[in-house]
């Protein structure tokens, strides 16, 4: 298990500062949050490249961020997406 806590709080950090009505949106689905590849950003902006647009970052900062994994770890299978699905999911159950 990769613990991509820290990184997700960056992303909330980020969130906050910059869509401060997020939390709302994302609060609905936490519980069942997408196994999709979009994740939060897509939840939130309906595609992760919107999302990308809309907090100015792009695809390596989503990773330091916690909106999505690496490349690398992608390869290695879902095993690394699950462990962000549940990172978020314990970050915003605090």
């Amino acid at each position: 298990m990769v613990d991509f806590t820290e990184a997700v709080r960056k992303g909330v950090a980020l969130l906050d500062a910059r869509v401060p009505e997020w939390r709302e949106q994302v609060q609905q689905v936490v519980a069942g949050l997408p196994n999709e590849k979009g994740g939060v950003l897509s939840v939130l902006f309906g595609s992760f490249q919107a999302g990308l647009i809309k907090l100015q970052i792009d695809s390596k900062e989503a990773v330091l961020y916690g909106f999505r994994v690496s490349s690398l770890m992608a390869l290695d299978g879902p095993m690394f997406e699950e462990d962000l699905r549940q990172a978020w999911q314990r970050v915003l159950a605090k």
